[in-house]
Formats: structure tokens, C-alpha cells, sequence
């Protein structure tokens, strides 16, 4: 990689966001990037594109507000400081001491380096992923990438793609048993422990520490050469895991240029299990995107944010009696697990009454001659035409 070395002393304002440390190529910027709420994230970006996409982020979790400094201590410590000079947090250091400058690279990853330069690495952002890996990075054994919360949040989500030390690549969500109902992907290559490489020919592969390969972008799938096109692989808040080039082009300013996705754990993100959290349901839209609904008298857990899941408006039925309740039909919405009695060669009218019958059930879900009984909280909702059920919500 090239180097534009970083003097130490420097600093970056975000009152001056046109101001950034770029990378000798001009392909990538570290600096402020503005978010929603006059706020600024201290990050790395695609600066040669529309849009410019992130690729790392320091305080995805604290954004910083106007009148914020970067600066490259005397003593080789990068840090965050507030509109009164007061250190917010540390960016980069290395314990060892020994910082001669910092540097951007063409690889878009962020360095510390001491006096030998490139040959002396102190510090990398590439160590330190995310929500996204650019080729050349390498997540070692235990290393994981944290989704963002939304389209528009960036501040960290529930999805987490972690290397495991068994050499098993999973995708999970927080608070989740690691069991095969509930993980979004695995690799299935547990056995031989292995790192999770992306080269720089665009391939993606745990390499196991027997020399094997195990590849996950298809063949064929990245334009020849490599060098002509930027790439990335990003976990997205909807959980999935997708790899995607963007052409360099002298026309790649053109706004029509988009990111082309070449690979991806799953082809509908509605099939991640959690994707709505509980009693909500998902719905693939025309863009490819999730929303997530909740059934009538249901309201989001949080308005803010619909992957957060929905609460019911009503009491949930008392078993003593006394309160009047009706069964809501939602056609092709199934709540896969969480049913406690099937009753099967039921028609639906019957399987309407067994439900209202019964002060325990919740939701009944009702397709070919069979009723599965079901109570809240309900668990990986989700619209799916082609199930031809009925959900009848009490």
C-alpha cells in the first residue's frame, strides 16, 4: 500500500468536515462523517464514490457533536476531544509506545506506525472491524463484526458474524442460544480451527489451519481483475452478511453507479430468525428490504426502530374469565415455533373455535386441514406466500 504519512501533532475538526486524511490513491478518507442529529462519527470511507460509504467507525455508539477534534498526540495516541478540548475517548494507541505517525492506506485500513513505517505497524484499524471487511482484512479466531442498528442508526444492532475458535463462521443475534433454530448462517466448518480471509483477488474463504480453504464467494462472481472494481463485505442490520463490488470507473461519479451484491448468506433477509423481534412479523418489500408489522392492536416495542418487536395493546387473556375477545384473520403469516398443541383433520371455522375456546391460546395458524395452537411471545414472524396459512390473532 501507498503512504501519505500523518505527522504526529495533526488534527481534524468537525466544523471543517471537507478536511480529511485520505489515502495516497484518494480511494479512501478517515475524518468526521456526518449522521443524523448535527452529529459526526470519527471514520473510514469510500471517498471516491457516491455516497461514500463507511467502512469503519470509532464511536458508532457515542457520535460526536460539532466543535469535536481528532488529534495525533505528541506521544503517537489518537483521541477524541470535545468542543472544550477535554479528551472523549481513545481512537488508537499502541502499548508498546514507539508511534512515529499515522497513516491512511490505499486498502482502507487506518494505521500507527513507528519509525520504519508500513514495516512497523503499531496499530490497525483492520484489527478492530465494525460492520465491515475490505480485502486484505482478516478476521482472526474469536473476531466478530457487529451489525448497525438501522438504515439510519449507526450505533451497534443485535447481529454479530463471529470467527469461532472452532473454525465455525455464524451469524447470531445477542441473547441467543447457539442452536440451529436460532442462527441466521453457519459455515458448518467447525472441526479445524481457521480465520475468515477476504483476498485480494475478491475472494472470501476460511482459511483452516491445516492450509484448506473453505470459500464462500462463488467463482466467476468478481469482475476480472479485482483492481477494477472497489469492494467490501458488510453485515447489514437485517442480518445478512453480503459481499458487494462497485465498478471504478472514470464514470463511477455518476450517480446511476450503485453497489452490485455478488453473494450473501441469504437471499431474503425475512428468513433471519429475529429479524422482527417478538410477536412481529416480516415482510419482504419490491427493494429487497425487511419491514416488520405487527398485527392489529399490536404496536412497536420501540416506534423508533420496527426490528425491535411489538407489544400487545389489550390484556392477554385472564383464564377466569370475564373479558370478550375475537380472532383477526392475517393471510400467509406464520409464527414458526412456539406452538404448545396441533390438532390435525380440523377445518378452519373449528379451528377458530379451538382457539377461542381456549383461554391460553394467543394466535392459531391454520393451513391444510391442520391448527397449531400458539401464545405469546411469538417468534419468527413472517409473510411468506407461498405457506398458504391463516394466522388468527386473538
Amino acid at each position: 500500500s501507498a503512504y501519505g504519512s500523518i505527522p504526529l501533532g495533526s488534527s481534524l475538526s468537525s466544523k471543517n468536515t471537507g478536511v480529511a486524511w485520505t489515502s495516497p490513491s484518494g480511494d479512501f478518507a478517515f475524518g468526521f462523517y456526518p449522521v443524523p442529529g448535527n452529529l459526526f462519527v470519527v471514520g473510514i470511507w469510500f471517498d471516491r464514490i457516491p455516497g461514500k460509504t463507511l467502512v469503519w467507525t470509532a464511536n458508532r455508539d457515542k457520535p460526536a457533536a460539532r466543535g469535536s477534534t481528532v488529534q495525533l498526540t505528541a506521544d503517537g495516541t489518537l483521541v477524541l476531544k470535545d468542543g472544550r478540548g477535554a479528551i472523549v475517548m481513545t481512537i488508537a494507541s499502541s502499548p508498546s509506545g514507539g508511534v512515529a505517525s499515522a497513516a491512511m492506506l490505499d486498502s482502507g485500513n487506518f494505521v500507527l506506525q513507528g519509525s520504519a513505517g508500513s514495516a512497523d505497524l503499531k496499530w490497525q484499524s483492520f484489527d478492530h472491524p465494525t460492520d465491515t471487511i475490505l480485502p486484505g482484512q482478516v478476521l482472526n479466531p474469536e473476531s466478530e463484526l457487529r451489525a448497525a442498528s438501522s438504515d439510519s442508526d449507526l450505533s451497534t444492532g443485535k447481529f454479530f458474524l463471529k470467527m469461532q475458535s472452532d473454525g465455525n463462521l455464524v451469524l447470531n443475534r445477542d441473547g441467543n442460544p447457539i442452536d440451529q433454530y436460532n442462527i441466521a448462517y453457519a459455515s458448518n466448518t467447525a472441526g479445524t480451527p481457521g480465520k475468515l480471509v477476504f483476498d485480494g483477488t475478491g475472494s472470501i474463504y476460511i482459511l483452516r489451519s491445516d492450509n484448506t480453504k473453505y470459500v464462500l464467494t462463488p467463482s466467476g462472481s468478481v469482475p476480472i481483475p479485482a483492481s477494477s472494481s472497489y469492494q467490501r463485505a458488510t453485515l447489514g442490520y437485517d442480518g445478512v452478511f453480503r459481499q458487494y463490488t462497485f465498478p471504478k470507473t472514470s464514470s463511477s461519479s455518476s450517480s446511476s453507479q450503485t453497489w452490485t451484491r455478488i453473494w450473501a448468506t441469504t437471499e431474503d433477509p425475512c428468513t433471519v430468525p429475529g429479524i422482527c423481534g417478538v410477536n412481529g412479523y416480516c415482510v419482504l418489500g419490491a427493494d429487497q428490504k425487511p419491514r416488520c408489522l405487527c398485527p392489529n392492536k399490536y404496536s412497536y416495542l420501540d416506534p423508533s426502530n420496527m426490528f425491535m418487536g411489538c407489544k400487545n395493546d389489550f390484556p392477554v387473556q385472564d383464564c377466569r374469565g370475564g373479558q370478550q375477545y375475537v380472532l383477526e384473520s392475517i393471510a400467509n403469516v406464520d409464527w414458526p415455533f412456539g406452538d404448545y398443541e396441533m390438532i390435525n383433520n380440523m377445518d378452519e371455522e373449528r379451528c377458530r373455535a379451538a382457539c377461542m375456546s381456549d383461554c391460553l391460546c394467543t394466535v392459531a395458524i391454520y393451513r391444510v386441514q391442520t391448527c397449531w395452537k400458539k401464545k405469546v411471545p411469538l417468534f419468527r414472524g413472517r409473510m411468506n406466500v407461498d405457506i398458504q396459512s391463516v394466522a388468527l390473532i386473538k
